[in-house]
C-alpha cells in the first residue's frame, strides 16, 4: 500500500518537476540574436537634417531641422512641402539615402541622421504607463527613468508581452547593467508589464523547483532505508 501510494506521489512530483523545469527553459528564449532593425507603421524617426556636410573634416555648416516624425498607417512621413515619404520596412541608413535625394535640389550637400524609434508599451504599476517611442540603443535603465520608475520596486515580477505570448526578461539584471532594450531582444510593438498583483514570478518557481528536488530525494532515500 505504502509503496503504491508512495509511487503515485513519486510520479506526481516527477510531472510537477518536468512541467517547472520546462517552463522555466521556455521563459528563457527571447530571441537575443543580432537583427536589423526596420521601421512600422506606429514607430517614429527622429531626423536630423545637416546642410553644407564637409566629409573631409566630417562636419556641417548648419543644423537644418532636428524634429520627429510618426508613421502613418500606410508607412508614410509628412515633410511639409515635400509631402509624403514611404519609409515602413526600411533600416536607419536606406531611409537616410532616400531623404538626402529629397533635399538635394533645396540644401546644399545635404546630410540626414535617422534614429528609429519603436514602439512599445508599458502597462501596470509604472507612474506613468502608457505608449512610448523609443530608441533601442538606448538602455531599459533609460527606459525606466523616462516613464517615472515603478510604483512598487519589483524588477523580478516585470515581463514581456509580444502577439499574446508572456515571455520572461531579466528586466533586473537588464536594470542594474544599464543592458540596450536592443540587446534584450526587445522589438517594436512590445508589452512591458509590471503586474499590480502578486503572481508566480521565476524565483518562485525556482523554490518551487527545489522544494520539489528535495522531495524526490527524501522519496528515494526512504525507499532505500526500507530496502
Amino acid at each position: 500500500m505504502f509503496c503504491l501510494a508512495g509511487r503515485r506521489f513519486f510520479s506526481f512530483v516527477l510531472l510537477f518537476l518536468l512541467f517547472a523545469g520546462a517552463s522555466v527553459l521556455s521563459a528563457q528564449t527571447l530571441p537575443t540574436l543580432k537583427r536589423e532593425v526596420r521601421v512600422k507603421p506606429g514607430d517614429a524617426l527622429q531626423l536630423r537634417i545637416y546642410s553644407g556636410y564637409i566629409p573631409s573634416d566630417h562636419k556641417f555648416i548648419a543644423l537644418f531641422q532636428d524634429s520627429t516624425k510618426i508613421i502613418d498607417g500606410d508607412g508614410n512621413i509628412e515633410l511639409a512641402s515635400l509631402g509624403k515619404v514611404h519609409v515602413a520596412e526600411m533600416n536607419g541608413r536606406e531611409i537616410s539615402e532616400v531623404l538626402e535625394s529629397k533635399f538635394k535640389p533645396f540644401i546644399e550637400s545635404p546630410k540626414v541622421m535617422v534614429t528609429p524609434l519603436a514602439r512599445l508599451t508599458l502597462r501596470g504599476i509604472f507612474v506613468r504607463p502608457g505608449l512610448y517611442r523609443v530608441d533601442l540603443n538606448s538602455s531599459f535603465w533609460e527606459l525606466i527613468k523616462q516613464c517615472g520608475g515603478l510604483q512598487s520596486f519589483d524588477l523580478s515580477s516585470l515581463y514581456l508581452q509580444r502577439r499574446g505570448e508572456s515571455m520572461y526578461v531579466d528586466f533586473e539584471t537588464a536594470y542594474y547593467e544599464g543592458t540596450s532594450l536592443y540587446e534584450l531582444g526587445i522589438e517594436s510593438g512590445d508589452t512591458v508589464v509590471a503586474p499590480r498583483i502578486n503572481r508566480l514570478t521565476m524565483q518562485t518557481v525556482m523554490r518551487y523547483f527545489s522544494f520539489g528536488i528535495s522531495l524526490v530525494t527524501f522519496y528515494v532515500t526512504l525507499l532505500n532505508y526500507r530496502k
